[in-house]
């Protein structure tokens, strides 16, 4: 099955979120545990600049913990789609070129950096679950394919705060997605 990669999303950066936004990130954290050490990970970093796949040994505690989805799907299949979310394939550019499109046109600095934090936070989160067997996962192509469209709308310069804002109504789609009871498969 051809899987499609684009661009989506984000959290409340720490140093500049709201109130509701930290009690927002912090609600997400206690919901999808397995992604709050991302988040801090992310937060330690500081980061300025996007990147491609923070490496195996962060995807590997994903794929360990889904039991049902190793029956059907082994662990190089698993990164095999790791590797393609970011790098992307003849017919769609990875998660890193679709970031750094995004994000080239976003003129002030301190926006900037908290669009590549969110990008880079959910870039991990969304393949993680992406890359399991199609029957599996909780986040699809469509999913993804549907949320591209809504960012790829915003580009062009002069839409820093509406991206931005984009970014953050995507991270609660995104994060229900994860809690949604969608009829996945788990035998």
């Amino acid at each position: 099955m051809l899987r499609s990669i684009l661009l989506i999303g984000c959290l409340a950066a720490a140093t500049t979120a709201s109130a509701a936004e930290l009690e927002s990130l912090e609600k997400y954290a206690e919901e999808h545990p397995e992604f709050a050490w991302s988040i801090k990970i992310e937060e330690a970093n500081q980061s300025v600049s996007l990147y491609g796949e923070p490496g195996q040994n962060h995807f590997r505690r994903f794929y360990q913990a889904d039991s049902a989805n190793q029956k059907k799907q082994t662990w190089t299949q698993y990164e095999g789609w790791i590797k393609t979310f970011y790098s992307g394939n003849l017919l769609v550019s990875g998660w890193k070129t679709a970031a750094e499109n995004f994000c080239q046109d976003i003129s002030a600095a301190d926006k900037r950096k908290e669009a590549i934090y969110h990008l880079n936070i959910l870039g991990r989160v969304i393949a993680a679950e992406w890359a399991k067997d199609a029957k599996h996962s909780r986040i699809t192509s469509t999913d993804v394919q549907k949320w591209a469209t809504e960012l790829n709308a915003l580009q062009g310069k002069g839409q820093d705060a509406k991206r931005l804002e984009a970014l953050k109504k995507l991270a609660l789609k995104v994060s229900s997605a994860l809690g949604a009871d969608k009829q996945v498969s788990r035998n």
